[in-house]
């Protein structure tokens, strides 16, 4: 399956790392290697391959942005806790069986990307988080 947005993850050395190796999507680097460097993770950025539309997360400025613009922006100097949000959201469709296979049957309806930081100040959770639809729709939650 061939997604439509990939990730790029930029460390605070300079370092990049993409979703993917290669433009037929073969050759993925693993989420979970974010993951390992989030402590020292600058920006996170997802491109939509259909439209060119950019969406990025800055986690030390606190901004969320997309293209040059601006939609959700926190002051987050000395927040050393800072953890990046995202995952993706699989929506499947299914007929109905005895034998409906739920894990690797359906059809595939739609996918939808979540992005977006979190940190803890004062005991309190803070989120700013967006949805992102194929279509470059998004919802702001």
């Amino acid at each position: 399956m061939k997604f439509n947005l990939i990730w790029k993850a930029i460390f605070n050395d300079g370092t990049e790392l993409n979703q993917f190796d290669d433009k037929e999507q073969k050759n993925e680097n693993l989420f979970r290697k974010v993951l390992e460097r989030q402590d020292q993770l600058k920006e996170f950025c997802l491109f939509n391959i259909i439209t060119g539309k950019k969406y990025r997360v800055d986690l030390s400025l606190g901004i969320i942005s997309i293209g040059n613009k601006e939609i959700e922006k926190d002051q987050l100097k000395d927040k050393p806790n800072i953890r990046l949000i995202y995952f993706r959201r699989i929506e499947k469709e299914f007929q109905l069986t005895k034998d409906i296979d739920l894990r690797n049957g359906g059809k595939i309806k739609s996918i939808s990307y979540f992005l977006g930081y979190q940190y803890t100040e004062n005991n309190t959770n803070h989120k700013s988080l967006i949805q992102i639809f194929d279509n470059d729709e998004i919802i702001i939650y």
